[in-house]
């Protein structure tokens, strides 16, 4: 914060930067357990690198993909809270800790709530996506 300022895009960077690598380095771990005998065959009939991903490594990784993101997600709505709590005076975050502080407890209890609902959108949307990406599962 101290680098970006205030404002939104302090939030979306923040929000970036805690939530990407994580999600980056589940993904390649995922892909590295795909045994390589998976890609023989294709390298023995000539695959460029683009089919290889198409129809061994995404479909490898799909379910990895998504958990990670859910996992996001999650962590996503967290740095949100706080950043909204500390960088701005508006937001779910901000209006949380205000309710709080003037001890108005229907109203945090109602943006806890609004932030949980948003979170449970976000992770019955995955679940659909799941779903639809992954008709073996």
């Amino acid at each position: 914060m101290l680098i970006f300022g205030l404002g939104d895009f302090t939030k979306i960077v923040m929000i970036f930067l805690i939530t990407f690598f994580p999600v980056v380095v589940n993904i390649k771990d995922e892909v590295k357990n795909i045994p390589q005998e998976v890609f023989y065959p294709m390298y023995s009939l000539g695959a460029t690198n683009l089919q290889i991903i198409k129809e061994i490594i995404l479909p490898g990784t799909i379910k990895s993909i998504l958990t990670s993101i859910r996992i996001g997600i999650g962590t996503a709505i967290s740095v949100l809270f706080f950043t909204e709590n500390f960088g701005t005076e508006y937001g779910m975050g901000y209006f949380i800790m205000d309710s709080w502080m003037r001890i108005n407890y229907i109203q945090m209890y109602s943006g806890i709530l609004i932030l949980s609902l948003i979170g449970l959108l976000f992770f019955i949307l995955i679940d659909f996506l799941e779903g639809l990406l992954c008709p073996w599962r």
